[in-house]
């Protein structure tokens, strides 16, 4: 599944626009409101992004219309000189992040991205982390300023995970990122991040079952909170249990361990 964002025409209401999008198969969508603009965004999860001949008769700009410019200028925070900057004080480390637009997942506009960073706070220090679907790098980068010892980001989009390098070099972080996770290359106890659908996150762990037994704990998000008591029982069949439990909107984030 992809990360996408689609930006509503003007002459077509926010509620045909959700009804097309539904019919490309996008999955857990979220709507941002843009006010000063006027405009609406649609994003979520595609298993295929459509191209332009799929989209000219919808109610929808397609993926290749969006300068991510001027979509992180519009949404991603304090956004100045082509950068968006990350005061991370609010979630314990004196460090500002600087943030390159790119379309891998993650600017802190998503209530997710916000929740992983309040639970990542006091938790970090001196870990081995592992960022499962590392997006724009944000939560990989943001653990290194934190004081994690070791951090690797594993993303299989290309263009996230090229996104991510770029805003690794940009702050100056020794951070890896990889395409596929090696387990037999990583420490025996690790603090694994995931912000992923419930649907991402479950079949991660089939394709990689051996992740369980490499995270001492996890701290997650992705999960809408009408998801919560499936979620809790297919983490009880992992064998981890949920010490920590949070909610902005529609989303949650927890904190598990065995």
């Amino acid at each position: 599944m992809k990360n996408i964002l689609f930006q509503v025409k003007a002459e077509f209401s926010l509620e045909s626009a959700l009804a097309e999008s539904k019919k490309l198969g996008l999955q857990d969508h979220y709507v941002i409101e843009d006010i000063a603009a006027e405009d609406f965004w649609i994003g979520g999860l595609i298993k295929e992004v459509p191209d332009e001949s799929e989209l000219i008769s919808l109610h929808l700009k397609g993926p290749n219309d969006i300068d991510w410019r001027v979509q992180w200028e519009t949404f991603a925070e304090n956004f100045q000189n082509g950068v968006a900057h990350i005061d991370l004080s609010r979630f314990g480390s004196k460090k500002t992040l600087h943030l390159l637009p790119g379309e891998g997942f993650g600017d802190l506009s998503h209530a997710t991205t916000y929740l992983m960073l309040e639970l990542m706070q006091d938790r970090i220090v001196g870990e081995s982390v592992v960022d499962i679907g590392s997006g724009s790098g944000i939560l990989s980068l943001a653990a290194k300023l934190m004081g994690a010892e070791k951090i690797i980001g594993v993303e299989i989009d290309p263009a996230s995970f090229y996104h991510a390098q770029k805003n690794a070099l940009k702050n100056k972080l020794d951070v890896k990122f990889v395409f596929q996770l090696d387990i037999t290359k990583i420490p025996p106890k690790n603090l694994f991040l995931m912000n992923m659908t419930v649907h991402e996150q479950k079949e991660f762990i089939k394709s990689c079952p051996e992740a369980l037994k490499a995270a001492h704990s996890w701290i997650v998000s992705g999960i809408l909170k009408e998801q919560k008591e499936q979620y809790l029982e297919m983490i009880g069949s992992w064998g981890f249990k949920a010490t920590a439990i949070r909610q902005k909107d529609k989303w949650l984030a927890m904190i598990l361990e065995k």
